[in-house]
């Protein structure tokens, strides 16, 4: 997957277990996580793409919503006052 992908592998095993499979203390492996992420280049790029993401999503995707809402009822009114000129004009 490194190789495809060219990013940097981090296998969490690493910092999870040590060597012979014993399990890191809760407490060293969130340091060590929170370590990985602070220095990754890639993580904080995405992190800051998510708050871009949310920040979309929260204030421009409900004003986005309203505007279709309104051209849509904006042209089921045109629509209705065309097909009423019709009958008036039979």
């Amino acid at each position: 997957m490194k190789k495809v992908t060219r990013l940097p592998l981090y296998p969490l095993d690493t910092i999870q277990y040590r060597p012979g499979g014993g399990k890191v203390p809760h407490e060293e492996y969130l340091k060590a996580h929170a370590d990985l992420l602070r220095s990754s280049p890639i993580w904080s790029s995405t992190m800051n793409s998510y708050r871009v993401v949310w920040l979309c999503h929260r204030r421009l995707t409900p004003r986005y919503r309203q505007l279709v809402a309104d051209a849509a009822s904006a042209e089921m009114r045109t629509f209705l006052e065309a097909i009423r000129q019709e009958y008036q004009t039979l």
